[in-house]
């Protein structure tokens, strides 16, 4: 394989799975909207580790090199790490024990603490079937090798799973998803709200609903002066991915109804089977064209 390199020539990725397709896959955008699959819609990585499934992907950059999470499938207690320098050539894929026997580890995420200079990681967890009582928890690593012991992050007295946390001028806010109740059109729940903080490990109030029914998988980042939150409509595999749009987050935790601190943005996706998808900005990285 030729080793020539090119600028992606893109501002943002889209890491994300498939519907039917558990492996790690990338969509390339200008302006975090309107995306078009990188590698011919083919994937980047398949894991040959643990349940052999990546779930749920997440990318962070560290000092030293970037950093990829997954769920080990759905029914793990475990979750999967790969590293890799130029967001291709992953290596170096483990399984981390982090729940006790018959727990889950669902969706794990990462979060830089500028206060202690390491990362929080944080993840779903509850008794491992589905309809069982979830809680976020986190652990704290300096290299995604040596992990501490998990503490509680969030439990509000129901059932909740898809942690991100954005820090914002001093502040930490928990974007999560409401998991009460089945997935029937009149459960009111099944929904994303917010939680706001001065310390990125300890949450107590948070906010009413800020998107619709059937809603999962939360990322927030800021694009051109204002807040994009791409969630998963994961009930209707038919529909495309959710995009929506915030300008002040304050006014969102200080709203009665937080639903409409948000408007709906256009955007277009390469396929309907994204899932659970992770955005990050490029910063000049360049790509190997040449991948197979």
């Amino acid at each position: 394989m030729s080793q020539s390199k090119t600028p992606l020539n893109q501002r943002y990725l889209f890491a994300y799975f498939k519907t039917y397709s558990e492996k790690l896959y990338y969509a390339v955008s200008q302006n975090g909207l309107n995306w078009n699959d990188y590698n011919d819609g083919k994937p980047i990585l398949s894991s040959n580790i643990g349940n052999k499934s990546i779930r749920d992907p997440f990318i962070i950059k560290t000092k030293k090199s970037y950093i990829l999470l997954s769920s080990n499938g759905s029914s793990s207690d475990s979750f999967c790490v790969w590293s890799c320098d130029d967001l291709l050539n992953w290596k170096n894929g483990r399984l981390i024990q982090i729940a006790t026997k018959n727990y889950c580890v669902w969706a794990p995420k990462a979060f830089y603490d500028a206060k202690y200079d390491d990362y929080v990681l944080i993840y779903a967890t509850g008794l491992n079937y589905y309809g069982s009582y979830k809680r976020l928890n986190y652990c704290r690593t300096s290299d995604f090798i040596h992990f501490s012991l998990p503490n509680v992050l969030f439990d509000p007295g129901f059932s909740i799973i898809d942690g991100f946390i954005v820090s914002n001028d001093g502040h930490h806010y928990l974007f999560f998803k409401d998991e009460r109740g089945n997935n029937t059109i009149c459960n009111n729940y099944k929904r994303l709200r917010v939680a706001k903080s001065n310390n990125m490990t300890q949450y107590n109030t948070y906010t009413s609903f800020i998107t619709l029914h059937f809603t999962e998988g939360p990322c927030i980042r800021y694009v051109n002066d204002r807040w994009i939150l791409y969630c998963d409509p994961y009930e209707y595999h038919c529909e495309k991915y959710i995009t929506q749009t915030c300008n002040n987050l304050d006014d969102m935790i200080e709203s009665t109804n937080p639903i409409l601190e948000w408007s709906p943005i256009e955007n277009s996706f390469p396929s309907l089977s994204v899932r659970h998808g992770c955005m990050i900005e490029l910063n000049n990285i360049y790509i190997d064209i040449s991948i197979n």
